[in-house]
């Protein structure tokens, strides 16, 4: 049984779902400083399919917010940081973001978010209820 005592779990300051593509951000500004992150883990709630389907993540490269995205605005797109394949028959698949850890917890302004893209010929969509949300294990 994995120990929730050094874990955080955090969800989106902002989210957006579009069809196929959910863009999101997340605040770990309040991970204290005296702690090192040792994983920080992505989690992606995905529509329960009976085949594996692609998944792109990609970092944002301008700032966005839910009113601006409400009139059909779109950030800029960054480098992808992952494509990560669903399981059949589950509804979650997740990937380390440990990378962008320091960035964007100690340079708030470089954390634009974002986006994950199903990249699928079946018209999925995320599921509006369910946002991702990060897994953040300290020592």
């Amino acid at each position: 049984m994995v120990s929730l005592e050094k874990n955080m779990y955090f969800i989106p300051n902002r989210c957006v779902v579009r069809g196929n593509e959910m863009f999101a951000s997340f605040n770990i500004g309040p991970i204290p400083a005296d702690k090192t992150v040792l994983s920080m883990d992505l989690h992606i709630p995905v529509p329960i399919f009976g085949i594996s389907i692609p998944v792109l993540v990609q970092e944002l490269a301008g700032g966005w917010d839910e009113a601006l995205m409400a009139t059909g605005f779109v950030p800029a797109r960054g480098p992808v940081i992952a494509t990560v394949y669903t399981t059949p028959m589950l509804n979650e698949c997740s990937t380390s973001l440990l990378a962008y850890e320091y960035r964007w917890r100690f340079s708030s302004l470089d954390n634009h978010g974002l986006v994950v893209q199903m990249l699928d010929p079946y018209g999925l969509i995320f599921p509006y209820d369910q946002p991702p949300y990060l897994i953040v294990t300290t020592d």
